[in-house]
């Protein structure tokens, strides 16, 4: 089953998100900002991530400047990464999956992401 790193400041967010990941992996990993999602990723590292969810807008370090560090790190520079937002507009890369979502989006836009 692969291992996803969801990042997201909103705790009812992530919670939703692991439920909504139940039927496609049974490793969800958690952080609150992109500070935490780093030390979460190194530590994840033996298990190997398959997909990051990152929300834009975090405090302490943004979906934006997570995705610079993990794309300068040749350990993460090749995992997908699932951008989410409230707001409609351009990400660094990947897909965006704009708030409000439901279960049925999140998975499909995962299951995508995978398969690509």
């Amino acid at each position: 089953m692969p291992v996803i790193l969801v990042v997201d400041d909103d705790t009812g967010i992530r919670a939703y998100l692991r439920r909504c990941l139940g039927p496609v992996t049974a490793h969800v990993h958690e952080a609150a900002d992109g500070v935490e999602a780093l030390a979460v990723a190194r530590a994840a590292v033996p298990e190997g991530l398959a997909l990051i969810i990152v929300d834009l807008a975090m405090p302490r370090m943004d979906g934006r400047a997570l995705h610079a560090v993990l794309r300068a790190d040749p350990t993460f520079a090749a995992v997908p990464i699932l951008f989410v937002s409230g707001e409609p507009g351009p990400v660094p890369e990947g897909a965006l999956l704009e708030k409000p979502f439901n279960g049925r989006t999140v998975r499909a836009a995962v299951q995508a992401v995978l398969a690509a």
